[in-house]
C-alpha cells in the first residue's frame, strides 16, 4: 500500500513538473507575444508620425503651388501691359514722326 501511495505520489509530482515546464513555455510564449506587440506598436506610432510628416509635406506643397500659379499670373498680366504700352508708344513715335516731318515741311518754307 505504502508503495501504491509512493507510485501515485511520484506520478503526481512528475505531472506537476510536466504542467510546470509547460506553464513556463506558455509564459515564454506570452513574453515574446508581448515583445512583438510592443514592437508592432512602436513601428505604428513611427507610420503615423510619418503620415503626418507627409501630409504637412503636401500641405506645403499645395501652398507653394498656388504662390506659384498666382505669381505667374500676375507675370502674364505684367507681359499684357506691358505688350499694350509698347504698342501704345509704336503709336506715340509714329504720331510723332509725323508731326515732325511736318514740322520739318513747314519751317522749310521760312528759309532764307
Amino acid at each position: 500500500m505504502i508503495g501504491s501511495i509512493q507510485g501515485s505520489a511520484n506520478r503526481v509530482v512528475g505531472s506537476m513538473e510536466q504542467s510546470l515546464t509547460s506553464v513556463g513555455t506558455v509564459s515564454d510564449g506570452a513574453g515574446q507575444a508581448t515583445d512583438s506587440m510592443q514592437e508592432i506598436e512602436g513601428s505604428t506610432h513611427s507610420i503615423v508620425q510619418s503620415i503626418g510628416n507627409i501630409t504637412s509635406a503636401l500641405s506645403e506643397q499645395r501652398t507653394a503651388s498656388l504662390n506659384l500659379a498666382q505669381s505667374m499670373e500676375r507675370v502674364s498680366q505684367m507681359a499684357e501691359e506691358n505688350s499694350a504700352t509698347v504698342e501704345e508708344l509704336a503709336t506715340t513715335s509714329s504720331q510723332l514722326n509725323a508731326l515732325a516731318q511736318n514740322l520739318q515741311g513747314v519751317t522749310a518754307r521760312f528759309r532764307l
